[in-house]
């Protein structure tokens, strides 16, 4: 096989389509967990400077009458990042730490420390914020009773959210890449590489399907892969054998014609010399020159329509009449030699009286094929057979007939059944083509009818051969 075909570019086949999937994917899920995770950043950050303020006021708070120096303010105020610093206690202010205290507040944020929808939504605006913008955090102290008020500048909180929403982003993207890159590597090994191989090998039997070694190799993974691959590799070898026999068959349709043409001639000058048989005076001569001709006829019949069944099917029943199966089957008989055989027993029994309507040439020839099958078979495995005996039997009411031909031979093989009625494939023997039961089914069908192998139960008989009916 040659090399597997790669799509045009890099992001045109599925493993690029899949990569850029995935890291989108994961791109949208971190977007949508960045807004909750930047409004608890929000959260944690006021609550880190209200922890610190109040730590502060807590330690101012055991010592009442000491007023904190400028420097020291400076320092706590530094230390929170808040413009100014006033815890509550009621309704009076204990103690206020303040430096260039703004005059206007814009944001005011009562904070409890609890994530909630509203807070989630309303972070994000923080990360807009102007510069002159000022916030009041109002916060119940943990430690002391009231409550702690803390006056921030805005742009330090939003400076510090983007700080972390683009640490977020690009540990997200890092994330992303990464998990696309291993999903990417997996996936190709997994998925994308038997499909490349699976449509690689498509492409190469369709334009070769008689080529042995392009058949899909067996696989033995059990997935879904696995099992397209072994059903495509089946359905190959079986294309291969269908196409193999419909090979043969073209070369035997051509092997026949060429025969077919050369048999005519050989058959047309026989049948000049057999004329010339009607006038010798013997009475030997006058007996079979009639029976010699009407075989010979035949045989230049058979000749003509020998490749019908290749091109299309057999012809139609259109010269149907009554006709004396008794007769037919004699005819058979007579042509085989059964009627002067010494080893094979020929019984016909059906009644002179019986009638049926068919072409009559055509069931000469089902006959005909039947019982010669049968007879060959016999002889075949004579060695083996206390007796050998074909029997003609024939049952009749208003709507059908049902006509049965049984030998005393070994029988069809159970492995010739399935298709014994099939040509080239039917065939009970080494070397057999097959095509005399597939034209009796042929014709037998034409006529309305059916026919099939019966068994010994059907067949009521104990000779314990095959047993064929025709309907």
């Amino acid at each position: 096989m040659g090399k597997i075909t790669e799509p045009k570019g890099v992001l045109a086949g599925l493993s690029g389509k899949l990569l850029i999937l995935t890291i989108l994917f994961v791109m949208l899920v971190e977007i949508v967990v960045l807004i909750p995770s930047i409004a608890n950043f929000r959260n944690t950050w006021l609550e880190d400077k209200m922890n610190t303020a109040e730590a502060a006021v807590v330690m101012l708070s055991d010592n009442p009458n000491l007023m904190p120096s400028d420097v020291a303010q400076m320092n706590v105020l530094k230390t929170t990042d808040a413009r100014a610093i006033i815890v509550f206690q009621g309704d009076h202010k204990n103690l206020v730490l303040t430096t260039d205290m703004p005059s206007e507040i814009q944001e005011e944020v009562d904070f409890d420390g609890i994530l909630r929808l509203g807070s989630i939504l309303s972070s994000v605006k923080y990360l807009f914020i102007e510069d002159d913008t000022f916030i009041r955090a109002i916060s119940n102290m943990k430690i002391l009773p009231g409550k702690l008020e803390l006056v921030l500048d805005a742009a330090k909180l939003r400076d510090a959210m983007w700080v972390y929403a683009r640490n977020i982003i690009l540990l997200s993207l890092i994330i992303a890449v990464v998990t696309a890159l291993l999903i990417y590597m997996s996936m190709r090994w997994l998925i994308i590489r038997p499909i490349q191989r699976i449509t690689h090998n498509i492409s190469q039997f369709s334009q070769d399907p008689e080529t042995p070694n392009l058949v899909m190799p067996k696989t033995y993974r059990d997935d879904e892969i696995g099992i397209a691959q072994n059903h495509l590799r089946d359905m190959q070898s079986e294309l291969q054998t269908v196409l193999g026999e419909k090979k043969r068959l073209a070369n035997l349709g051509l092997a026949v014609s060429k025969i077919n043409h050369d048999m005519r001639n050989i058959l047309t000058s026989a049948l000049l010399f057999s004329d010339r048989l009607n006038a010798v005076d013997d009475p030997k001569v006058q007996s079979f020159a009639p029976k010699l001709v009407a075989t010979i006829e035949r045989a230049t019949d058979y000749t003509q329509n020998v490749l019908e069944y290749g091109k299309a099917k057999e012809a139609s029943p259109d010269q149907k009449k009554q006709v004396s199966l008794h007769e037919i089957g004699e005819n058979v008989a007579e042509l085989l030699g059964l009627d002067q055989a010494k080893d094979i027993l020929w019984q016909n029994e059906v009644s002179k009286a019986v009638q049926v309507y068919c072409d009559h040439e055509q069931l000469f020839r089902v006959l005909m094929n039947l019982a010669r099958n049968s007879v060959q078979a016999m002889r075949e495995n004579s060695a083996d057979l206390k007796e050998m005996r074909l029997v003609l039997t024939a049952q009749s009411n208003e709507n059908d007939i049902a006509i049965q031909l049984t030998d005393s031979g070994r029988g069809v093989p159970e492995k010739a059944r399935e298709k014994l009625f099939t040509a080239f494939e039917g065939s009970t023997k080494s070397g057999g083509t097959g095509l005399g039961l597939a034209i009796a089914a042929e014709i037998i069908e034409a006529h309305g009818g059916d026919i099939k192998l019966l068994t010994q139960a059907e067949s009521g008989n104990n000779m314990g051969g095959a047993s064929f009916e025709i309907r």
